[in-house]
């Protein structure tokens, strides 16, 4: 199997990639993306192209799989560095897990958010939107 991963890298203000800050906003998405994206036969395994650790799931040192402590330092930057990399236009990481009939697109893992004012799909839509 191949995956190929097509992305733009969009750069805000201070220079950093789209997405919103460099942690304090994200805080608020991650759990969003934690709890709907890290099923390990989804995006919680090293085999997919957007990759998500979480607690009892997916984790970067394969001794702490199904593991009960929080996400380490090098988890959460990789979790942000990951969700960047989808939040840039075209905003795959908002528009792959939304219902097709309110614009999104096709997503294996079928449909996340039913609507444009879910809750969980607004909160990722303002931080992939933030410079």
């Amino acid at each position: 199997m191949i995956f190929v991963l097509l992305g733009c890298i969009v750069e805000g203000e201070d220079g950093a990639p789209g997405g919103g800050d460099s942690g304090e906003f994200f805080a608020s998405v991650e759990p969003i993306l934690t709890e709907g994206c890290a099923n390990p036969s989804c995006h919680g395994n090293g085999d997919r192209a957007y990759q998500v650790y979480a607690v009892h799931r997916y984790r970067l040192d394969e001794a702490d799989l199904w593991a009960d402590g929080e996400l380490n330092e090098a988890e959460h930057a990789a979790n942000l560095a990951q969700a960047r990399a989808f939040a840039a236009p075209p905003w795959e990481l908002c528009r792959k897990p939304l219902d097709p009939a309110a614009g999104g697109m096709s997503h294996e893992g079928g449909v996340s958010w039913f609507a444009v004012d879910d809750a969980d799909y607004e909160a990722v839509r303002a931080w992939s939107e933030a410079p």
